[in-house]
C-alpha cells in the first residue's frame, strides 16, 4: 500500500519514502486522456453503439489498449473541430 505526498514521494508499507518513477507519472497522464467508448457517446450525446459503429467505419479517431478501443480527448476535440460549419460571411 502506498500514500501519495504532495512532493510526489511516495511512502511504502514499511513507511520509507521513495520517489514515483517518472515514467509511472507520464503513464498515468496519458491514460486519464483516454475516454472509453461509453464516456465518449455521453459527451456526444450518442448511444455506445452508434460510437463503436463510427469506430468500425474509421469515421473517428480512436487507440486500441489491448481489446479495448478508446478516444483520446485532444483526438476527439480536434476531430470534433473540423466537423465544423462555418456560417457564411
Amino acid at each position: 500500500m502506498k500514500v501519495e505526498t504532495p512532493l510526489g514521494l511516495a511512502k511504502n508499507r514499511e513507511g520509507s519514502m521513495h520517489k514515483e518513477p517518472r515514467r509511472r507519472q507520464i503513464f498515468e497522464n496519458r491514460m486519464t486522456d483516454l475516454m472509453e467508448i461509453e464516456q465518449v457517446a455521453a459527451e456526444l450525446g450518442k448511444a455506445p453503439k452508434t460510437i463503436r459503429n463510427w469506430i468500425a467505419k474509421r469515421l473517428i479517431p480512436y487507440v486500441r489498449v489491448g481489446n479495448k478501443n478508446m478516444v483520446k480527448r485532444k483526438s476527439l476535440e480536434a476531430w470534433l473541430n473540423q466537423k465544423e460549419v462555418k456560417p457564411w460571411v
